[in-house]
């Protein structure tokens, strides 16, 4: 069992937080972080997650921009 700052619901599927804190943390899911299909975020890391790579989670909302509901 993975230790740290906690594991996700999922079987399998830890999350961890590094010691570097949370500029650190890394994701991806292959079917992008929106499940309507035809949505830009639907398939969106798939590319990374064919090539094994992750893709930073940005947390420092002065970094994050608000995008349109579709």
């Amino acid at each position: 069992m993975a230790t740290g700052a906690g594991t996700a619901p999922l079987p399998g599927h830890h999350r961890l937080l590094p010691r570097r804190g949370r500029r650190a943390v890394l994701w991806v899911v292959p079917l992008g972080a929106h499940g309507t299909p035809g949505h830009a975020h639907h398939r969106d890391q798939l590319p990374l997650w064919l090539r094994g790579e992750l893709a930073p989670v940005v947390t420092d909302f002065a970094l994050l921009a608000e995008e349109p509901d579709d």
